[in-house]
């Protein structure tokens, strides 16, 4: 009795395993496999957060290696159907919210965030996702020549402080971030793509050397000056809806009151007056 038993037994799991393969697959999962453009020839090797829409609803939200990726050694099982699958490496400040939204959190700049996006129709038990990185930052090198011989900050505030996970387009909330110059002598920050223009950078002096701010009122600097740094990259033409971000090169010569922009691989070449 015991045997008939355990061979009724596995006649079931046989069944249940190979319903699959015999009857129609509608119900069995899609694994995904990753053409890994531009993974290693951006320089990245961390690890990859997978995001999976199906009609525009988050379906799958996971941390996968990069390595693992690469090596095809990633499965990851989505549903069969029409899909829309976003891949974000570089996430370290940024928070995912509810809201299917990357945030900014105020304080700090964006991270340094590359993002691949395929929409696919998975109906094989494998199919090819093409994974090809596109860089969402824009790192700005700032040099500021300035009559005084105190410590000198940056603080940049902005109306963009998040990208929708999907469409990776700019989401409106308060940005906010202060920088000191670098062991080179350089402002340094990354920007998210932007809304509109309202960008702004405000240059800042402390007597005291060691002055960090830590909630940004800047209790104890005092203001140079104030510049609407969104309406001059865009008077040069930037484009914030590149599948790459651009990087930025701003010098300012506050002794001969004039400010040079420039867009690194672009041939573009600005002088703007500016008034102390």
């Amino acid at each position: 009795m015991r045997r008939f038993i355990l061979i009724i037994g596995a006649f079931v799991s046989a069944l249940s395993l190979s319903s699959c393969i015999k009857e129609g697959r509608e119900g069995c999962p899609c694994y995904l496999l990753f053409a890994h453009e531009g993974f290693r020839s951006n320089g990245y090797e961390g690890n990859v957060n997978l995001f999976v829409f199906e009609g525009g609803q988050k379906t799958k939200d996971a941390l996968y290696y990069m390595e693992d990726m690469v090596s095809d050694r990633c499965d990851v099982a989505v549903n069969r159907g029409h899909l829309n699958v976003r891949g974000i490496a570089g996430i370290a400040w940024m928070q995912k919210t509810g809201a299917s939204e990357l945030v900014i959190p105020y304080g700090h700049d964006c991270d340094p965030i590359y993002s691949f996006s395929d929409d696919m129709l998975a109906q094989r038990e494998r199919e090819p996702v093409f994974a090809e990185l596109h860089k969402q930052h824009a790192c700005v090198y700032m040099d500021v020549n300035v009559d005084v011989s105190t410590n000198v900050l940056i603080k940049v505030t902005g109306n963009t402080n998040a990208v929708d996970l999907k469409t990776m387009t700019p989401v409106e909330g308060y940005f906010g971030y202060v920088t000191p110059r670098n062991d080179e002598g350089i402002f340094t920050f990354r920007l998210p793509r932007q809304k509109d223009p309202e960008l702004y950078l405000e240059i800042w002096c402390s007597e005291d050397e060691d002055y960090r701010p830590s909630d940004h009122s800047m209790t104890g600097c005092t203001r140079i000056t104030s510049l609407n740094l969104g309406a001059y990259i865009n008077g040069i033409g930037y484009d914030w809806t590149a599948d790459s971000l651009a990087d930025i090169y701003i010098n300012v010569d506050f002794v001969n009151s004039v400010m040079t922009m420039t867009v690194r691989d672009w041939d573009i070449y600005e002088i703007f007056s500016i008034d102390v």
